[in-house]
């Protein structure tokens, strides 16, 4: 639970003026409050959106001596996402940098998030870069987040060519990735309903949850056939053979191929390094 802040308080410590938060606690009569104490009630603040109260806690931990981490930073970064927030995101990004804290795969992660959310392609691709510039290898989940962003333009054949190759990367596929492909059929233009459902049965094929993408495939075929489907892949029912592996060497390895070469070439920005940054 969130310590109880009175909004004057709140007031002042925005303001960077009166007796600081830990003081406070310590007048009450309550145990001094700890950098772990300062950790998770930011990590409250994120989940909730709370960007103000986040904001607020960062600047009285600092007042109290202790100096931000990766982690209050993260969560901050986390917050800022919430309230969609990219500019603020970013620039939270920079203030950890210049504290001397390393960012991590959360961080990029984050950011990049932020950038999906706005549906900023190009943005989540600088950040991408940079991320691979600074030496931090992309994981799952920021592959699952390119996935969430191809899928807001209706992009179906990016998603799976990136789909087929993240096996191959060491990442299992989910059912965030069939979401996103599920998703990207209804954005697209007309929506592609047989598409959709034949990536709702390979997931099913899987052992993957299709309750989990049953709300997007609605959107696409409507609820009474998205019903009617979740009862065949509940009955184990699928239409048509178990989709082949891609061979290696392929027409199809090779567009894959190429698709991983556009993100590998892409140029960072010198804006992402120096000067005013760019927003």
């Amino acid at each position: 639970q969130l310590f109880p802040i009175p909004t004057f308080a709140m007031e002042n410590w925005e303001m960077g003026r009166g007796p600081t938060l830990s003081e406070v606690i310590v007048d009450a009569g309550l145990p001094s409050i700890s950098r772990t104490s300062y950790q998770q009630q930011i990590k409250v603040c994120s989940h909730d959106g709370n960007l103000r109260r986040a904001e607020i806690l960062l600047r009285e931990m600092k007042r109290a001596g202790l100096v931000p981490t990766h982690v209050e930073f993260n969560r901050l970064i986390h917050a800022c996402t919430r309230v969609g927030d990219t500019k603020r995101a970013e620039v939270y990004f920079k203030m950890m940098e210049e504290c001397g804290v390393i960012p991590d795969h959360v961080s990029y992660n984050s950011v990049i998030h932020a950038c999906a959310i706005r549906g900023d392609d190009q943005r989540a691709l600088e950040w991408f870069a940079r991320m691979k510039m600074q030496g931090v290898s992309p994981n799952a989940v920021t592959y699952g987040t390119f996935c969430k962003l191809l899928a807001r333009s209706g992009q179906v054949d990016e998603i799976e060519n990136l789909m087929k190759l993240l096996p191959d990367l060491g990442f299992p596929l989910n059912e965030y990735h069939f979401a996103s492909l599920i998703s990207a059929c209804g954005a697209k233009d007309p929506p592609d309903k047989n598409k959709a459902e034949e990536a709702f049965f390979t997931l099913a094929r899987m052992g993957l949850r299709p309750s989990s993408v049953t709300r997007c495939l609605a959107k696409v075929v409507g609820s009474e056939r998205a019903a009617f489907l979740a009862r065949r892949a509940a009955r184990k029912t699928f239409p048509g053979p178990k989709p082949a592996r891609t061979a290696p060497g392929s027409k199809v390895d090779k567009a894959i191929q190429a698709h991983v070469q556009k993100f590998a070439a892409y140029d960072v920005p010198s804006s992402m390094f120096h000067g005013t940054p760019s927003w």
